[in-house]
């Protein structure tokens, strides 16, 4: 009993460790001494204990980074190829500090190497050592940043990182096949196997799910995008005839007698509604240059203003400058998928509040270009939790356009997001950094 509980002691230590380098390493916001994900970590250390204590050798270990993989994908709800990666990485690291811990207790203080292994005393001080030489290891800048990149450069690559899914698949269904037609193995031994294998097929049809919904919105915006480039010349002929419809108005106006007061005052009425928000948000976009952002950013605008929400748009008018639109003019069809996903969940959000409010600032600050989108919502926002696939404010089985947004800040440096709550409002921000 005594073993039994001081294994899962360690092992509650040893996956703690795991999700703070794990959140370190992705600078993930999410919490991770929530009830939730203790009782998550208790039941995987409980799962893992039976494991280490029925199984040997190799297979002990291929299950046990298993459990860790399942662990770190339930808490923080990564991609589960970037969470194979880190475990790959956090196991040739914790092998260098079992090495390290060996070489200093056995070489240089002469400790008997047997003390480790057969007494339960000398098992968790050898746990214990190994786990903090391996969260040292994660203290040192390059160490960390170089796992980092690991895990960057499979996000930049959607190729590798599918040969590397598949080359797993094909691992694990050879892994767990074997025994499993083994009649040698006992039925206790078999269903484990079969336990996870099912939890990896569940993980690997996520992935591919993921990846299918995320093409889907990708052609959903692309063929949006195009539809509004040819909706943007209609805006321009709009603009440029209500303004030479009021300029003739104003010429009637001055060739009509003055003592005509009932003709004057029906005039400017004219002028009046002519001068509604429609046309006042249509002159505040002017200076986002064409190309489709700015029939995008209106057609959005357009479904905010027949749902009977309070819209304002400000425009910076430095943004005249085309200096602040070249990475855009380049990306066109990343950044307006951005724009596009964050107009549809303000309209969403603002939708179900009490207050309709919804917000649009385009500013400059150097040669940086940012967009602010802020919306009145209802309910609370887990701001930590909106970049994982399928957590949305808006109910189950949504989210995925903020997953989708993420994919695409991932494979681009230039590309920044800024999220905040500010009184009523959500506020999302997209910084767009034009190199020099």
């Amino acid at each position: 009993m005594l073993e039994v509980c001081s294994t899962v002691l360690i092992l509650i230590m040893t996956y703690l460790v795991d999700c703070m380098v794990f959140k370190k390493v992705l600078k993930s916001k999410c919490q991770i001494f929530t009830i939730k994900n203790m009782a998550i970590i208790l039941t995987m250390s409980l799962i893992t204990t039976f494991i280490e204590m029925n199984y040997f050798g190799l297979l002990r270990m291929v299950i046990c980074n298993i459990q860790s993989c399942i662990l770190l994908k339930l808490i923080f709800n990564e991609s589960i190829i970037h969470t194979i990666i880190f475990i790959i990485v956090e196991f040739l690291i914790s092998t260098v500090a079992e090495m390290i811990f060996v070489f200093v207790t056995t070489f240089i203080f002469q400790m008997d190497a047997q003390i480790f292994i057969e007494t339960i005393m000398g098992k968790c001080i050898c746990n214990v050592g190994i786990v903090t030489i391996y969260f040292s290891f994660f203290q040192i800048k390059c160490i960390c940043r170089f796992t980092e990149w690991i895990v960057k450069f499979y996000r930049d690559s959607l190729q590798l990182e599918l040969f590397s899914l598949m080359i797993f698949i094909i691992v694990l269904l050879a892994s767990i096949a074997y025994p499993v037609l083994n009649n040698s193995y006992s039925f206790s031994k078999k269903i484990t196997f079969y336990l996870i294998f099912i939890a990896f097929i569940y993980f690997i049809v996520n992935f591919f799910y993921q990846r299918s919904r995320n093409g889907e919105l990708k052609k959903e915006y692309s063929s949006l995008l195009e539809y509004v480039k040819e909706y943007e010349k209609a805006l321009e002929e709009k603009g440029k005839s209500q303004h030479e419809y009021k300029n003739q108005l104003m010429v009637i106006k001055g060739m009509v007698n003055k003592r005509n007061v009932k003709l004057h005052k029906y005039i400017d009425d004219i002028l009046d509604i002519s001068e509604n928000r429609e046309i006042h948000i249509l002159n505040n976009l002017k200076y986002i240059p064409t190309g489709g952002l700015k029939g995008l950013i209106y057609y959005k605008l357009e479904h905010m203003i027949e749902k009977n929400m309070e819209v304002h748009v400000n425009v910076d008018s430095a943004l005249e400058s085309k200096k602040y639109w070249r990475f855009c003019e380049k990306n066109l069809q990343n950044v307006s998928t951005i724009v596009g996903i964050y107009l549809d969940n303000a309209i969403e959000a603002a939708e179900k509040a009490e207050k309709k409010f919804v917000i649009i600032d385009i500013d400059s600050e150097e040669d940086n270009l940012i967009f602010s989108f802020s919306n009145t919502y209802e309910g609370h926002i887990d701001v930590g939790r909106m970049d994982k696939q399928g957590y949305s404010t808006k109910g189950k089985s949504r989210g995925y356009g903020l997953s989708l947004v993420q994919d695409i800040l991932n494979k681009n440096s230039s590309l920044k997001q800024k999220r905040e709550i500010n009184g009523i409002f959500y506020v999302q921000k997209l910084i767009i950094q034009n190199k020099k």
